[in-house]
């Protein structure tokens, strides 16, 4: 089975969107969700080039994302198999590790910022800005109810960031 991975946009009040990829497994009902934000810059998260920092999610799946945690994170949870760096899966399951601790049923949302859309650096001088922090929260908390609308059961939910997203 290859992962269903979709490109979403999660609307806010405001008219903008928060731009995000789900890595969703087979079920309807996942054991968790995880969300995984990034930096300030955006885009795919740790791990890719430097030169690459902000790169926006309509290219996360391109060759300058390589290296993505998020990328691997997303493809190894939702479907209990080993992937490697630019995203190939690497061999089979291991049946009782992944019915023993859920490998495989895990629902994956990558959010960047919505003020990060197109590739933009945001915050800058504002990192620290509480309209800033207020936009990243609600950012957050979008991704969260749509995720909880998505998928029934309302299985815990693990946040994890990078930097500014952490």
């Amino acid at each position: 089975d290859g992962p269903h991975v979709e490109r979403v946009s999660i609307p806010l009040p405001d008219g903008l969107a928060v731009p995000a990829v789900l890595y969703a497994p087979a079920s309807s009902t996942p054991s968790a969700i995880v969300i995984v934000s990034p930096g300030s810059n955006g885009g795919t998260g740790p791990g890719i080039e430097a030169s690459k920092a902000g790169l926006p999610l309509k290219r996360c799946h391109s060759s300058a994302a390589y290296g993505s945690i998020y990328w691997r994170l997303g493809l190894d949870l939702s479907t209990g198999r080993e992937h490697d760096w630019r995203g190939a899966t690497v061999g089979p399951p291991s049946g009782k590790q992944v019915k023993a601790n859920g490998l495989g049923n895990v629902a994956v949302l990558h959010i960047s910022w919505r003020r990060t859309a197109d590739g933009s650096r945001w915050p800058g001088k504002k990192l620290k800005a509480i309209a800033s922090l207020r936009d990243a929260c609600d950012d957050f908390e979008a991704a969260t109810h749509w995720l909880l609308e998505r998928f029934s059961g309302a299985p815990p939910i693990i946040f994890v960031g990078f930097s500014f997203g952490g």
